[in-house]
């Protein structure tokens, strides 16, 4: 029996059709408390990420121990790592895992967040993600392990993928969390107003449908602890 489901009260027909008009959804209580808790003591206890970084100074993914780089090359690159705020283009710096198998040069770890990825693309629950979704070409969904540290950000952008990327997800795990802390994930229109706002919360699905204009704003440096998520996309 897996150790893994899905909020057995959810009315799946219903969500289907509570979209709003932006392509936007946000769906709480989407796994069973007991789901929950085991996802959020694994990402709270992780301590193989990996920093990923875009910036004008390079793109670059340094692996971390807890929150180190091993080697003094990785300590100078993070160091010079610092968001052009003029820059137009897509920036970040976020420290993930890719879970499940296929992800060169990390192989599958065989752990609980890798064994969430293989049950989330198990063909009943990508039935369920179907049909909250209406994307019925899904063929699997890609799912990574998220931190947001103090300072982190991912500014704006819009998820396009050569039209493989359907519907963003993002599986929200933070227990606790104050939108003065940052980690917002927004969403601007054509005229770069914000348009929607999701503030970071535990055991809530956000989906959005790509491409779209959203970013997660920085982490202030006084947020007491990370910004945890299981994030990805419904690929078609």
């Amino acid at each position: 029996m897996s150790r893994f489901a899905f909020n057995p009260d959810l009315d799946l027909e219903a969500l289907s059709e509570c979209w709003e008009p932006g392509g936007r959804l946000h769906v709480p209580n989407i796994l069973t408390l007991e789901t929950a808790d085991l996802l959020e003591e694994a990402l709270a206890t992780e301590t193989d990420w990996i920093r990923s970084v875009t910036m004008r100074s390079g793109t670059f993914h340094v692996p971390l121990k807890g929150n180190e780089p091993q080697t003094e090359t990785h300590r100078k690159w993070l160091a010079d790592a610092i968001v052009d705020g003029g820059d137009p283009e897509m920036q970040y710096v976020y420290d993930n895992r890719p879970l499940g198998s296929g992800h060169v040069p990390n192989p599958p770890r065989g752990d609980l967040l890798d064994d969430f990825e293989y049950w989330l693309n198990e063909e009943p629950q990508l039935e369920v993600m179907r049909t909250i979704t209406q994307a019925a070409d899904t063929q699997r969904i890609y799912c990574q392990a998220s931190r947001f540290v103090n300072g982190q950000v991912l500014t704006e952008h819009t998820d396009h993928g050569g039209g493989k990327r359907l519907v963003a997800h993002v599986f929200n795990l933070t227990r606790t969390w104050n939108p003065d802390w940052g980690g917002l994930l927004l969403f601007y229109d054509e005229q770069g107003h914000v348009s929607r706002g999701f503030t970071p919360g535990f055991n809530c699905l956000n989906l959005f449908r790509t491409p779209q204009s959203h970013a997660v704003t920085q982490i202030a440096p006084y947020a007491p602890h990370p910004r945890l998520a299981i994030s990805g996309w419904l690929m078609g």
